[in-house]
């Protein structure tokens, strides 16, 4: 019984670091990703293309816009600027655009790996 409870206690303690882990690994790869001339910068146009693509795959039904399901629950009702129950391309742009503006702290252009490190989307 002892020994189980600290094989417990053990893999909890180490568990939340995987996740973590595993979370940043899947960031860089998403950095990486969208940095196409693989530079360590993620020029505006590089992470506009990638949301066009990513809109793509996110409109499962192919339909053209997100309803809420294909978007997420997190923010949609703040994107769907003009409460269609949809996020259209334009609003989805809009959101893109947001987003890069807050991902480029120093508003150089770019967005640096340290930026890409630093953001935090529930801080817009």
């Amino acid at each position: 019984m002892k020994k189980t409870l600290i094989s417990a206690a053990l893999l909890a303690m180490f568990l939340p670091c995987s996740a973590a882990d595993e979370e940043a690994e899947q960031l860089e790869k998403i950095r990486n990703a969208i940095d196409k001339d693989k530079d360590g910068e993620i020029t505006h146009k590089e992470f506009m293309t990638h949301a066009v693509r990513w809109f793509g795959v996110k409109d499962g039904d192919k339909s053209g816009d997100l309803d809420i399901d294909e978007f997420g629950h997190g923010a949609f009702e703040k994107w769907d600027a003009d409460k269609s129950d949809r996020v259209d391309p334009e609003e989805w742009e809009a959101m893109r655009e947001a987003h890069f503006k807050v991902y480029d702290e120093d508003e150089d252009g770019s967005i640096s790996k340290k930026e890409w490190k630093n953001f935090d989307p529930k801080r817009e």
